[in-house]
């Protein structure tokens, strides 16, 4: 069956369903034995669905190396080209640029550049450069989580004291589960 043609069912089994009462053991194991079934029949749609995705995964990953070497092909043609035109070209601070009519060809020129790394802050302190530090205010939300209570809806200290801002209480609905040991 066509994930299609189940979504139409589904509608159909909606209106037949809602004349049928549970109110045995009997007719409980029987929704259960159906919702089993149907769980079964989703997970070998979602197989079959994943089966594909893999499969055009593996496709879309050939076509990137095909594009990957012909763009090397190219690009390993074009700069010697770009190489003997390189004094004809276009030079700014940051690259040179060659115009073509249907593109450009452009070298973007080396920069060196300053990135920190783990140990600026150690170095900081130590050589006093204190005005390079800056710190950083948050609450400490694990230590006062911890002292808060819910009392008619609002968080509380334990001295009564209510929260109005910063903190929000948020309430999860009841949920009700079906688990099927049938496979």
């Amino acid at each position: 069956m066509q994930l299609a043609e189940l979504m139409i069912d589904e509608m159909d089994d909606d209106a037949r369903e809602q004349g049928f009462i549970v109110d045995t053991d009997e007719k409980a194991n029987w929704v259960v034995r159906k919702l089993s079934a149907v769980r079964q029949e989703h997970r070998r749609h979602t197989n079959n669905i994943e089966a594909e995705i893999e499969r055009l995964e593996a496709l879309k990953a050939k076509a990137d190396r095909w594009l990957e070497r012909e763009e090397e092909n190219f690009t390993g043609m074009l700069v010697p080209y770009m190489q003997a035109v390189r004094d004809a070209a276009k030079a700014t601070k940051t690259q040179t640029t060659y115009q073509l009519p249907s593109g450009r060809l452009k070298i973007k020129h080396a920069t060196v550049k300053i990135e920190k790394n783990d140990e600026l802050l150690a170095f900081l302190k130590e050589t006093g450069r204190d005005e390079f530090i800056r710190v950083k205010e948050e609450p400490a939300w694990s230590d006062l989580k911890s002292t808060l209570m819910i009392v008619g809806g609002q968080a509380t200290t334990d001295d009564g004291e209510i929260f109005e801002r910063g903190v929000n209480v948020v309430e999860t609905p009841e949920v009700f589960i079906i688990e099927t040991d049938i496979i």
